[in-house]
């Protein structure tokens, strides 16, 4: 049953759809940063390449126009996609909550972030009833808006993953840490995400791969929280095979086998009907297909 279970979630995933939505905030008022959109189009084209259907939003003004975004998005998604999200720019974290900042927020008290910021929760809810949702935030860039309560923990806290289907949330690096914006034109977590998008492994592998190049790199070390059990990978067709069922021929005691039902007949072998047969395969360690 496990098996014919893994098999349907990968039909379904390989007729899925798959889209992306790609945000990259960089003319901040307050603390310039030069490469998220550029990191945006490069994330664009890595998932463009490997089949996603991309929108590619840039400079996002307002918490109104980011939610605005992803309402969209959120609304064109099906139960059985399965969507990306990138998000690279500035973002904050105050009481236990993560925010995303647009351009343009003018805030100078953490309480000011509920109506200027997008929370983070805000964007998982809005994938969180499809197939599979990937959620990547390249978002706890050193930042000059204001510290929230008296701990002024920098970066991003640890996220609850809380959805109907399958949620991976990938963050830049550690909770409490600070992600570097990068010495070149790019991060090094979006650098490290597209150098592996390309290779067909399955999604743990995928990340486990980013999260040692970004830390071989810059020291920053991404956090993962996955509630996805399926098999998925970025190329080939986007779906890893589940391994084959291993077997091995078992060969009950006399024992084992007159106690569970079975008899045994003249040339030595254990013989039973199918309902006997399966109390004997376990009690021999084993266990029988199904019919």
């Amino acid at each position: 049953m496990r098996l014919l279970l893994i098999l349907l979630l990968t039909i379904n995933l390989l007729q899925a759809k798959k889209v992306a939505l790609v945000i990259g905030n960089s003319d901040y008022r307050q603390g310039f940063l030069p490469n998220p959109t550029k990191d945006a189009d490069l994330i664009a084209q890595s998932l463009e390449s490997v089949g996603f259907s991309v929108t590619l939003e840039k400079n996002l003004k307002t918490a109104y126009d980011m939610e605005k975004v992803i309402n969209r998005f959120a609304r064109t998604l099906k139960k059985d996609d399965i969507a990306v999200v990138y998000y690279a720019g500035h973002g904050v974290q105050c009481k236990g909550k993560n925010y995303l900042m647009p351009t343009t927020a003018n805030v100078v008290k953490g309480a000011q972030l509920k109506s200027k910021a997008v929370d983070l929760d805000f964007l998982v809810g809005g994938v969180s009833e499809i197939k599979l949702a990937i959620v990547m935030l390249d978002a706890c860039r050193n930042n000059p808006f204001p510290s929230c309560g008296r701990t002024k923990r920098r970066g991003l806290v640890q996220p609850t993953v809380e959805s109907e289907g399958g949620m991976i949330i990938s963050f830049a690096t550690a909770p409490n840490e600070i992600a570097l914006d990068g010495n070149g034109d790019h991060s090094p977590y979006a650098l490290a995400l597209t150098e592996f998008m390309g290779q067909a492994m399955p999604i743990e592998t995928y990340f486990r791969r980013v999260g040692g190049k970004v830390f071989s790199s810059s020291e920053q070390r991404p956090m993962l929280k996955n509630s996805f059990y399926g098999n998925f990978s970025f190329a080939k067709g986007g779906v890893v095979p589940p391994p084959p069922p291993t077997s091995k021929w078992i060969t009950p005691t006399d024992g084992v086998c007159k106690a569970n039902g079975g008899k045994i007949d003249k040339t030595r072998v254990c013989k039973a009907n199918w309902e006997n047969a399966k109390k004997i395969c376990r009690a021999s360690g084993g266990k029988l297909p199904s019919r």
